[in-house]
This record gives C-alpha cells, structure tokens and sequence, in this order.
C-alpha cells in the first residue's frame, strides 16, 4: 500500500507541473503579442502558483487523514482480535437476550452458539449470588455505567466456572441503550487457590506449627496464633516484614541461601534451620514453604509451615554425641569389630581389625568380607550368620578361620548381632570377634584350664554359663552315682561288722562280693571320668597294635554278656574282608564295651541285641541296635556332651559319660559315630573307622 500511494503522490505532482508549464507558455505568449503587460503576467504566474500550492496541500493533508483511519480502523480491528482470543465475550440486546458469542464462550460454557443466540444470560446463571446481586447490575448498567464483578456461572454438563465479568453499556445519540458489550476473564483456579487458602487459614489457625503466608517478595500477610506462640512474635511486629528477622548468628547461611535459590526459582522448600525468638532464644524450626501461583502461572504467595523441633534435634545431638562415643568405643576396642552390610560388604573396621588382618581401614571399607579374609569352608559358613543374623538373630560363639594379608591362618571367636538404623530397621551385621588361635590345640583340656583361659581372653558370658552348666550337671550325676554304690558298701560293712559273728561263710561272701561289686562299679566310674579328663586335656594318645577283628568282637560280647549276668543276647553278624587291623585296642574296647552296656540297659525287657561287623581294606563299620525305650528327638542334638542324659532314662542308672568318651575315642581314630532313634522302639549306633 506505500507504494501505490508513492505512485499516486507522483501522479499528481506530475499533473500540476504540467499545468504549471502550460500557464507559464500561455502567459509568455500573451505577452509576445500584447495581451497584458509584464506585472500583470508575473502576478497571473504567482497567482496560478499559489492555488496549485494550496491546492497540493489540501491534497497531501487528505491523503494523510484517509491513511490515519485506516491505522485506526486497523488497530481497532487488532485490538477486537485480541480480546476475542484472550476473553470470554458477548454482546446482548437491551433486553439481555444474547446477539453474540466467541469461541471463548462456547468452550467454557459447553453450549452451542446456536443454543446461546437468542437466550437470556440467565442460561448459565449458577443460582449461588442472591437476587440483590443482580438487582445491583441492572441499576448500574441502566444508568449507562460499566459493572464488574466475580460470577460463578454453570456449565451446560452442569460444572461450575467462575468469570472476572465486565458488563458495558453501548447508548444511542439520544443515551438510550442500544446493546450491552460483557468481556469475562476465567478464574476459576484463582478462586480455587482462594477457597484453598481459605481452608488452609482454617486449619493454620487450628495447629500447633506456626504458619505465615506471605507475598511474592517474602513480607508477611498473615501469621497464625502458633507462630506468636512459637516466636514471641505478635502479627504486629512482623506484619510486612520478612522472615529474615528470625535469623541470627547460628542461622547456617548455606540453608539460608538454598531457601532464596529454590523459593526465586518457583519451588517448594523443606529445610531445617535455627531461628530465634523475639527474646533471643534460639529454636530449631522445620521450614516447609509452599508457593501459590495464580491461573496465569504468576507467583501470588508463599504458605510456610515451622515446626518447632527443638527438643527433637536436642535428642538427636543426644544421640549423636553418645554415637561419636560408641565409635569411639569401636575404634579404639582392644578386639577386632567389624561390619557388614546386607550384601556382605565391610562397613566397619577399627583399629585392631586391621592390626590383626593387615588391612588398613581404607583397603576394607567397601570389599566383600568373605573373600577378603574368610576361607573355605567359613566362607559359606559366615554367608549363614550374616542371613540368620539378618533375620534380627544374635549369635555368640562362632568360631571361623580366617586368613590375613601375610597369609597367617588365625582361628576368631566371633558374636553377631545385628545392626540398626534410626528407624529400627535391619541394615546390617556387626561382629566382636578374639583370636583364640593359640587356643585350639587346647580345645579339649580341663574345665578349670578352659574356664581360666576364657577369663583370660574376655570370652562371652554364654561360654561361661555352658561350663557351668556342665559342672552343675558332673556333679549331680558324679554324686547321685557315687552315693548309691557308697550306701551299698556302708551298709554291707556295717552288717558285717555288727553282725560278722552271726554271719554264715555264705553270707560274708555275699556281702563282700557286694562291696566288690560297688568298688568295681565306682571304679568304671572314675575310669571314665579320668578318661573325659584326659580327652579334654589332649593327653590320650593312639597306641596301635594288632587287633583280629573275629575274635576281638566274638570275646567282647561274651564279656558283656557275663558282665551283664546273662540278661541279654548280643547276636553278632559278619562281613570281614580282611581278618585283622593296627588300631588302638583299649579305644576299641571303649568305644564298643560303652555301646553294648548302654544297648542292654536301655533295652529293659528286650533280651536281644544286635551287632554287625563289617570290614574292608580301607574301614571297618560297625552297627549296633537295641529295641528299647529309645531317645527323645530333643535329647539327640547334645548325646554326646559330656554328663548329658536323655529325658527319659531317669530312673536308669548312668552318668551321662559313656557316648561322651565313644565321641573323645573316635575323634582320636578319625572315626564317626551316627545315631537313628526312635522312641519306644529302639536305638541304632553307626560307627566308623577309617583304616
């Protein structure tokens, strides 16, 4: 468009230039031939100058007012656009009835614009404002003046909307009205955030944190009565201030800092920062800031939330200090304390741990414990505790072989337990452990050694209560069975002393055969006694000799038999592949004599017990069976602990020694000893004995 008025411009200034030649030769012509004299021709010339001058003017001027409408009619046009796409608008009749809508009004109402064009406004009217409220609209529109106001209008699916509403009156010449112009703005959200806060104020005022909301740049609006409370503050003193006043010089100015960086950027905060009160008491607050954005994405508040958790991180310096205390402890423990997370990796290792293993805290952090120092098979084994362990199980007296950084083999005596976090929840496995390396070769000596030795290296209380345990039970045994066949002899000796003169040959022998018989029997005892005693004290030693199998068993049953007095039969069965081994024979005697006796008196009532032999070149297995009361299920797990008893053979006398010293005997032969039970209907010995 410029350009054709350039164009037209030219045209125009080209026309009044040829009309200016053209008076210019018409005048010159007049005078050649004495039509006008000079003056008047100059002043014709002017004349005709000035018109086309005024007359270009007046043309350049409209043209000017023609191009300035239409700028304004362009801009008016825009500026329709605009608010078309922006707003919610219509245009009604003076007697409210619709003429027009947007799209804006279609989308938001749900409505056609064939269902909206011709009906009344009161189509979507909500019924929440009262009628005064309308009342008030027709009054100020009527008079010709514009109405605003929040209207909550419904939907055609029936939902609610609320609508900034501007109603303008458009007046004829005369200031009748002629249409009405309504340009409305959706907030519902705003209304939304209002009702919001609203709620949010309800219960504010109700809790017992203190809350404020302030604006955009952090100045108070409101405070609740908690934060009064909390604070010393009143509403009055920190009304249009910012929350900075709480600060002071304990205030961490990198939490501080974090606060102003996530709050300009738009986000929530949660933080924990020290503040004080208007006394100057300090408190530790947790801060949890919200923001409210208004339906346009702009910032209008912050919703802040402060806990008081100050006697909460009181507790937690508490905690904290007797922590630092307890690593401490750890760290500097004369024992080697380590730990494991879930998944077997170290977490722990102080000073003597890697003292003891040649690891240095830094080298362990982190690697997997089982193959840093555990080897086959503890490896496995210590896979067991940390899972058992896991479970929320302690366990004490475990014994693992490890291997350290120079290759020394060390034997630990570790407990477990399990390790927890603040929430008491599992995380992991600590373990206390002692090098009781030296104590191996000592395992089995005497209890007051072992009792001493233990004192020595600090072993658990639970060790301490088995050997106790222990004596307790040697000496009810040791004494119930030593009182019985002393009784027995008091008794016999006190008749022939009283008596003796009374006494025919037959009955002193029966009476001394009697004391015999008990001096025998404490004897038995006391050999086995001293026998566990020696076992303990790694003092028996494997005498080999020549041993005919055949024969060996074949006089061993007839002895057991005879000792016996014949109650029993001992049924022997025979698979020898060779004839005769180099073993022990007094362990042999041992082990099988300490077999049989218990088969016989445990099998009260069943005279027949079997035994079977079998032999090759590189063991001999022998099966010992009886039918009688059998053992409890319960009792099988500790058989072979020294001066432990079944539970159902109380009335049966018996010390609890004998599969004690068959266990002792076959650890020195290298043999096993298994055993399958069933109560009430018998008891089956399997021994083995490598060759």
């Amino acid at each position: 468009m410029p350009g054709h008025r350039i164009k037209y411009n030219l045209s125009v200034a080209a026309v009044l230039a040829a009309l200016s030649i053209a008076l210019s030769i018409a005048m010159l012509t007049g005078y050649r031939y004495g039509l006008y004299s000079v003056e008047a021709g100059v002043f014709i010339l002017t004349g005709v100058s000035v018109i086309v001058f005024v007359l270009f003017c007046i043309r350049s001027e409209q043209k000017r007012s023609d191009i300035k409408s239409g700028n304004e009619r362009n801009s008016l046009t825009d500026f329709q656009n605009a608010i078309y796409k922006s707003s919610i608008v219509s245009r009604a009749n003076k007697a409210g009835d619709i003429t027009f809508v947007n799209d804006n009004f279609v989308a938001i109402s749900g409505y056609s614009a064939e269902e909206l064009i011709g009906k009344n406004h009161r189509l979507i009217n909500s019924g929440f404002h009262p009628r005064s409220f309308w009342i008030d609209m027709w009054k100020t529109i009527s008079a010709g003046r514009i109405w605003r106001a929040d209207v909550k209008n419904q939907a055609k699916d029936g939902s609610f909307y609320w609508v900034d509403t501007f109603v303008m009156p458009f007046l004829n010449e005369d200031g009748s009205i002629r249409e009405f112009l309504s340009i409305r703005n959706d907030i519902s959200e705003r209304k939304r955030n209002e009702e919001e806060i609203k709620k949010l104020s309800l219960v504010a005022s109700k809790t017992s944190n203190a809350v404020t909301i302030t604006d955009p740049a952090g100045a108070v609006e409101w405070v609740n009565d908690s934060f009064v409370q909390v604070t010393g503050y009143s509403f009055d003193d920190v009304k249009g201030k910012n929350m900075r006043i709480l600060q002071g010089p304990e205030s961490d100015p990198s939490v501080v800092k974090r606060i102003g960086d996530r709050l300009r950027q738009g986000n929530a905060v949660s933080e924990e920062l020290i503040n004080y009160t208007k006394h100057g008491r300090k408190i530790w607050l947790k801060l949890d800031i919200t923001p409210i954005f208004d339906t346009d994405h702009s910032l209008r508040n912050f919703i802040s939330v402060h806990a008081d958790i100050t006697r909460i991180k009181e507790y937690e310096t508490s905690v904290s200090a007797i922590a630092r205390e307890l690593a401490s402890l750890i760290e500097n423990a004369n024992v080697p304390i380590f730990g494991v997370n879930a998944l077997g990796r170290i977490t722990e290792w102080n000073k003597v741990a890697a003292d003891v293993f040649g690891y240095e805290k830094h080298h362990a952090i982190g690697s997997m414990l089982k193959t840093r120092i555990f080897e086959q098979p503890s490896g496995e084994r210590f896979e067991q505790i940390v899972h058992t362990v896991m479970t929320g199980t302690s366990l004490a007296n475990l014994e693992c072989a490890v291997v350290t950084q120079n290759a020394t083999r060390l034997i630990l005596l570790m407990s477990a337990s399990p390790r927890r976090d603040s929430n008491d929840a599992i995380t992991g496995v600590i373990f206390v452990a002692q090098n009781i390396t030296e104590l191996t070769e000592y395992r089995q000596s005497l209890e007051a050694k072992v009792i001493d030795r233990t004192r020595e290296l600090n072993e658990a209380l639970q060790k301490e209560r088995e050997l106790v345990e222990i004596k307790s039970r040697f000496i009810s045994i040791a004494s119930h069975e030593f009182r019985t066949p002393l009784s027995t002899i008091s008794v016999a000796t006190g008749m022939i002393r009283k008596h003796h003169a009374k006494l025919s040959e037959e009955e002193l022998d029966q009476k001394l055969m009697s004391i015999q018989k008990q001096v025998e029997h404490m004897a038995v005892m006391l050999d086995d006694v001293l026998m566990v005693e020696k076992a303990n004290a790694g003092k028996l030693e494997v005498q080999h000799k020549e041993i005919l199998l055949d024969d060996f068993f074949t006089n061993l049953c007839e002895e057991v038999e005879r000792s016996r007095g014949g109650t029993h039969h001992i049924r022997i069965a025979k698979s020898l592949l060779i004839d005769k081994v180099n073993s022990d024979h007094k362990l042999w005697r041992s082990i099988f004599i300490n077999l049989l006796t218990n088969a016989i008196k445990f099998s009260p009532g069943v005279a027949l017990i079997d035994i079977a032999i079998h032999a090759s070149a590189d063991k001999v297995a022998v099966t010992v069976k009886d039918y009688g009361i059998g053992i409890p299920e319960n009792d099988v797990r500790n058989l072979f602990e020294p001066f432990v008893r079944g539970g159902n053979v109380s009335t049966i006398q018996g010390t609890g020694l004998g599969l004690s010293i068959i266990r002792k005997s076959l650890d020195l032969l290298n043999g096993t000893i298994t055993v399958n039970s069933t109560p009430g209907r018998g008891t089956e010995f399997l021994v083995t004995i490598p060759l």
